[in-house]
């Protein structure tokens, strides 16, 4: 497993606080799409996650538990200010290009980890349309409350993705997607 993503699910373990979870570096995406997205299955902690590297060499991943919710993690190699254990309100912005008005806007609060001096920040549960909105703009941005960007990423094929998160993830947590008791995100 490369570098970012056994950040991004350290990160994502981290912020489901699951404390069993193990990372297996050999582990094979469930699924790979054209623009780089990848999921992987984590059936013992019934989720699977969604990564991608950002343009900036960075790597934002999405974790999914249909029993909990959505979360999602970035890194940022130069947020040496941060230390574990802090939390950083941070704003989340959707869109359909960065030079246009955003489509949403939520502010989250975001755990501050540490991996192998790599700053992760995690957010658990993020809110219940986090999905829709990454599944149908075409970037995301994190902001710090003054408007500077923390991580940015262009969302090409992220519909995709997104639906192969949630098939994933349902079946990692062996539930049938059409139970009508189960939150849908």
């Amino acid at each position: 497993m490369p570098a970012f993503a056994a950040i991004a699910a350290i990160a994502l373990l981290a912020a489901t606080q699951d404390s069993t979870a193990r990372i297996d570096s050999d582990l094979t995406p469930y699924w790979s799409g054209d623009e780089g997205w990848r999921v992987f299955a984590y059936p013992d902690e019934e989720m699977c996650d969604l990564g991608f590297p950002t343009a900036f060499d960075e790597y934002v991943t999405i974790g999914y538990k249909p029993r909990v919710g959505t979360s999602v993690m970035i890194t940022n190699k130069h947020a040496t200010s941060l230390r574990a254990g802090e939390v950083k309100s941070l704003v989340v912005v959707f869109g359909s290009e960065p030079e246009r008005p955003f489509t949403s806007k939520h502010v989250m609060p975001f755990d501050v980890h540490e991996v192998d001096a790599q700053r992760v920040l995690s957010a658990s549960p993020t809110y219940k349309d986090f999905l829709a909105d990454f599944a149908s703009s075409g970037f995301m941005a994190v902001l710090t409350p003054q408007g500077t960007v923390v991580s940015a990423i262009k969302l090409d094929g992220s519909s995709r993705a997104v639906e192969q998160l949630r098939t994933c993830a349902y079946e990692a947590a062996k539930l049938d997607p059409q139970d009508p008791f189960l939150a849908k995100p």
